[in-house]
């Protein structure tokens, strides 16, 4: 009789530690969120090959054609977004499914760029 309630102590013990773990397993599992979204430009049109990384991962996408994008994040994740000649964002996702964002311009003119000739002197020398 006792080896029979030994028995059922350990099996009642091992149930528990696997109801736990999958506990655990499932909800770390369910944290990552499906996010979606179109980057543009500060007047509405759509910008491609926008680079869209979670921050502190090497995790990444590149807008396509029409500016939209398709990742997995964390759902405490934040989304950077990046491209040369715009000025990079930050999001939260908050468990935001859809998240839509406007770069604006790094910069807008230009500056003056002067090129001068400088004369370059050759010496032949012997080998």
């Amino acid at each position: 009789m006792k080896d029979m309630l030994r028995r059922m102590r350990f099996l009642r013990e091992v149930g528990m530690c696997v109801l736990f773990v999958m506990a655990v397993c499932g909800t770390a599992r369910g944290q990552d969120v499906d996010v979606t979204g179109r980057v543009t430009s500060e007047d509405g049109s759509r910008l491609p090959a926008v680079t869209v990384r979670i921050r502190g991962t090497n995790t990444s996408t590149v807008t396509d054609a029409e500016g939209k994008y398709f990742i997995t994040a964390p759902a405490d994740g934040v989304l950077l977004f990046n491209r040369i000649g715009y000025r990079g964002v930050g999001q939260s996702i908050g468990k935001r499914t859809t998240i839509d964002v406007a770069l604006e311009r790094a910069i807008s003119v230009l500056p003056e760029v002067v090129v001068e000739d400088v004369e370059v002197n050759e010496v032949a020398r012997p080998l």
